[in-house]
């Protein structure tokens, strides 16, 4: 399997993670290791992903499977 990587934008800050296994895909997972590499990120904050046709949305667990 390709591993994922997911490229995240904080302020001027980018990080990219490497995911190996579609069991590391989980919404928790993305969560905690962007909490955990972003100091000072709160619940308040919101995620988002660019869609198909290239619409900025909220990434929640509902909309998980949307984005991966």
């Amino acid at each position: 399997m390709v591993p994922i990587i997911v490229k995240v934008y904080h302020g001027s800050e980018i990080k990219r993670f490497r995911f190996e296994t579609p069991e590391q895909i989980t919404h928790d997972n993305i969560i905690s290791t962007i909490k955990d590499n972003f100091r000072g990120l709160s619940d308040e904050h919101s995620l988002k992903y660019r869609d198909e046709e290239d619409d900025l949305c909220t990434l929640t667990k509902a909309t998980f499977s949307d984005a991966f």
